[in-house]
């Protein structure tokens, strides 16, 4: 498995299960309740990888919002004349 799909599993799996602060080159910072308030992630070990597991989060967070459906969405471009009403091209 590589490193990428290792992390992604591992975060997706163990987020609520405090296994992230296990993986190497994984560090969190607690502040003086023992609140995790910072991590820092070795960039020479995930550094390539950081761009996924942001977009993870990011789909992680958007998970419950309300979806639009396409042709709404299409509508709207072409009424702002943000996409181009014949060939539909953004």
């Amino acid at each position: 498995m590589k490193k990428q799909d290792l992390f992604l599993y591992l975060y997706n799996k163990y987020k609520n299960l405090n296994i992230m602060a296990r993986i190497a080159g994984v560090q969190f910072e607690k502040d003086s309740k023992g609140r995790k308030k910072k991590v820092t992630i070795d960039l020479k070990k995930w550094g390539e990888y950081l761009e996924d597991f942001f977009d993870m989060l990011e789909i992680e967070m958007a998970r419950d919002e309300e979806t639009v459906p396409w042709e709404k969405v299409k509508k709207e471009l072409i009424k702002k004349k943000k996409i181009n009403l014949l060939t539909h091209e953004l």
